[in-house]
């Protein structure tokens, strides 16, 4: 097992959206599973380790843009826009962010999915499974 320490961070490319629903308020989006980078450095980029575990996402005062005619389906690609911060494809866990955010899924269907709100949050749900050594 990594060291609590490590910096943590959902790659949005090899992570599965599985579910996409409005509750209280929110829009909850479910990675089941996503693929989370570990590493001392910056995930994604620098040598670490990978793993998946279910994350859910959730956008407060969210509203959802583009349909999907089936899930789960695996994501392409993703952006994700809060304020002036602008990230492509690994977000940053856990994530606790306030301000305009867009979040961008791109589904490897070609539909894309963008969710607007105010704050966006992650949930990690069961516990990581390892899968392989990142070299960077």
């Amino acid at each position: 097992m990594p060291s609590p320490n490590l910096n943590s961070g959902i790659e949005l490319h090899d992570s599965v959206l599985a579910s996409l629903k409005s509750v209280e308020g929110k829009i909850e989006i479910a990675f089941q599973p996503a693929y989370i980078h570990k590493s001392e450095g910056i995930p994604g980029v620098d040598p670490g380790t990978g793993w998946t575990q279910d994350i859910v996402l959730a956008v407060e005062g969210g509203i959802v843009e583009g349909l999907v005619t089936e899930l789960p389906f695996d994501v392409s690609d993703g952006e994700l826009r809060v304020a002036s911060l602008q990230l492509q494809n690994v977000l940053p866990l856990p994530l606790d962010c306030r301000g305009n955010v867009e979040l961008k899924l791109l589904l490897k269907s070609s539909e894309q999915i963008v969710v607007r709100g105010s704050r966006i949050t992650s949930e990690s749900v069961g516990t990581a499974k390892y899968i392989e050594d990142f070299h960077g």
